[in-house]
């Protein structure tokens, strides 16, 4: 009888094992979302981008916190343009936006460039992001830059500020090649594996490596 009893105990094991791991995980997890960054997403501007709308500087928010998402350090939040400004804000009146949302930090990002060029047998035909360019075309490039700035929405200072750079190359493009913003604005899944879409989703990333690489300096300036 002793034997049989023991036999019957050790199935528990496995799930009591198993229910410590799980209570662990949560544990963990509970712990990286109370020290993780809130950063709160303003639309973003445009400096001397055609075809930039209201649309687009949502679509570039949206793209960032999917991003920035993808990992631990940062909890994104998409925040709105307060009633009455515009774009580009203060840091006071970023910060103030930032409070509402209860972030640490406020990304105020703005466009400086989202351009492609495409490559025809008659050279590099140049075109912006508002355009299409039909014809023959071998390769494409597309070109986005983008300046943040950091705003601490506890003070209304400006944290920090930093520029990213992507290019994308796409060779042996035939057809028509289209860089009308339209298609980023709405989500197009198509459109954003073009060479310009590829560059925004690159600049991105590199944006929310940046933010990362600067968690501490901006937790420690927040507090």
């Amino acid at each position: 009888m002793l034997k049989a009893s023991f036999r019957l105990g050790r199935p528990l094991a496995l799930p009591c094992a198993v229910f410590a791991f799980v209570v662990a995980t949560m544990g963990v997890r509970a712990q990286t979302q109370a020290t993780a960054l809130t950063v709160g997403i303003l639309p973003f501007d445009a400096a001397t981008v055609d075809g930039w709308s209201n649309s687009s500087a949502q679509a570039m928010a949206k793209l960032v916190r999917m991003e920035m998402i993808k990992g631990e350090n940062l909890q994104p939040v998409l925040l709105d343009i307060p009633a009455g400004q515009r774009l580009p804000l203060s840091p006071q009146r970023a910060a103030e936006a930032g409070k509402s949302a209860d972030v640490d930090v406020v990304l105020a990002g703005t466009v400086l460039e989202a351009s492609s060029t495409q490559a025809s047998n008659s050279g590099w035909l140049p075109s912006k992001i508002g355009t299409s360019v039909g014809g023959n075309v071998t390769r494409a490039k597309g070109t986005v830059s983008l300046e943040v700035e950091l705003v601490d929405a506890s003070t209304g200072k400006l944290a920090d500020t930093f520029k990213v750079e992507a290019h994308n190359t796409d060779v042996g493009v035939g057809g028509n090649v289209s860089s009308v913003l339209g298609g980023f604005s709405a989500g197009d899944n198509a459109w954003m594996k073009t060479p310009l879409g590829k560059a925004l989703q690159d600049a991105a990333t590199k944006l929310t490596q940046e933010v990362v690489r600067r968690r501490g300096k901006l937790t420690h300036h927040s507090s």
